[in-house]
């Protein structure tokens, strides 16, 4: 994402929005039951890849263009 000049903190929130709304919808489903990963565990995994994206984004076309 950062390499194309896409700020990935847009992705968090994104699944921060969709993780409110299955919890106020009451349609979160279990992980284990489903084929996809849980918002909750895209936030964290967003949250995870975070500083790996800065540093892609500092080496990329995007360093000179502002902030992604």
């Amino acid at each position: 994402m950062a390499q194309v000049c896409y700020d990935p903190r847009d992705a968090l929130a994104l699944w921060q929005r969709m993780d409110q709304e299955e919890k106020a919808a009451g349609v979160a489903v279990p992980q284990f039951l489903s084929t996809h990963p849980s918002s909750r565990k895209r936030i964290e995994t967003v949250r995870a890849w975070l500083p790996q994206a800065d540093e892609v984004a500092r080496r990329s076309e995007c360093a000179g263009a502002g902030e992604y």
